[in-house]
């Protein structure tokens, strides 16, 4: 067997190599995705319930401040 035979395996064992371990990281990279995308939703989803009860907080706050001053104008 050459030189350039033996150089000629090498390459092609290391790009399989890389080719494999390409592989691997798409497959980790999909995954990541998708699990983001199900953080994301729950995320949305808990900005959505606090916004609501920050709304409301804001309701209650302003109709407290308007007993209390009903309350010293009588």
């Amino acid at each position: 067997m050459t030189e350039a035979q033996k150089h000629r395996e090498y390459v092609i064992s290391a790009l399989s190599e890389l080719k494999s371990d390409t592989e691997h990281i798409k497959e980790g990279v999909a995954r990541n995705e998708q699990h983001l995308s199900e953080i994301n939703g729950r995320l949305r989803k808990t900005e959505e319930k606090v916004k609501f009860m920050e709304g409301i907080g804001s309701v209650l706050s302003v109709m407290f401040t308007f007993f209390i001053g009903w309350l010293f104008r009588r």
